[in-house]
């Protein structure tokens, strides 16, 4: 395929190499596969991830049958040239089981570590559930004082959880995440489903309805509610961009256009 694999790369004695897959925006390790030769070949070649069954002795492409495709964004092997990283961009759900992750299934640790209590021991299993039905209010509870709650494919599975100190960029690539995984899954009550399922004339009314209630906060002074509406803003935005096939990297990109203006604003906003 005329593809240059750098000759320290070192294949064990089955000619395989493992390959670990990441996801870019939420940095969630998504699964581990193995690759040949020829895999690896072509996953550089297409941009997108292919690996050796060896089970079945054959190469398989992800996302061929499914559709949950992984679109190759940074390569990359370890100092010992036996591993392979793989940044992608994740199209709906990595492992067969729906789960956005393979690695989903947790191991109880028997001894405290200083990052043990960082969810709590109640933190993972008690979490509300994501978008419990027709009412937004159950989107994503990204108002605790603590933490930001963020959630899992599948609802009643466990939630992943952020500091309420990570960035603003940080979680909303984790919020648009999770929403792709839900307009690509519809798991059934679903309030991301929900929008994406009544199409855009919902999304656009909800944007409208936040929007106005936004205004209204400012109006009372309350920074209470004003944090409260920008988040639930924030959300549908984020979910009008995914109905469009837009990423947040887009948005940013035209954002940073503009910051080599005094004033971004033109006339025309005016």
């Amino acid at each position: 395929m005329g593809v240059i694999i750098p000759e320290e790369i070192r294949f064990n004695a089955d000619g395989l190499i493992p390959a670990i897959i990441q996801d870019v925006e939420s940095g969630r390790v998504l699964m581990l596969a193995y690759m040949n030769r020829e895999a690896l070949a072509r996953t550089l070649a297409t941009g997108e991830t292919w690996f050796y069954s060896r089970s079945r002795r054959e190469l398989w492409h992800k996302g061929a049958t499914s559709g949950h495709r992984q679109y190759i964004v940074n390569a990359s092997y370890d100092c010992d040239a036996d591993a392979l990283l793989f940044q992608v961009r994740q199209v709906g759900v990595a492992c067969h089981e729906g789960e956005f992750s393979c690695f989903h299934n947790p191991l109880p640790l028997q001894v405290s570590s200083p990052g043990s209590n960082r969810q709590g021991k109640k933190g993972r299993a008690e979490g509300k559930q994501a978008d419990s039905g027709p009412d937004e209010q159950g989107w994503a509870d990204l108002h605790g004082a603590r933490q930001v709650v963020l959630y899992p494919a599948t609802p009643g599975s466990q939630v992943e959880a952020l500091p309420a100190t990570a960035g603003l960029g940080t979680i909303l690539a984790e919020v648009f995440r999770v929403i792709k995984e839900r307009q690509a899954t519809r798991p059934e009550g679903s309030y991301t489903s929900y929008l994406f399922d009544n199409g855009q004339d919902k999304i656009l009314k909800k944007i409208g309805e936040e929007a106005g209630e936004t205004i209204i906060a400012s109006k009372n002074d309350s920074r209470r509610e004003i944090l409260y509406e920008l988040a639930d803003l924030y959300y549908h935005t984020l979910v009008l961009l995914a109905y469009h096939d837009l990423t947040p990297e887009q948005l940013a990109a035209e954002l940073a256009a503009r910051l080599p203006a005094v004033d971004p604003l033109s006339k025309k906003h005016q």
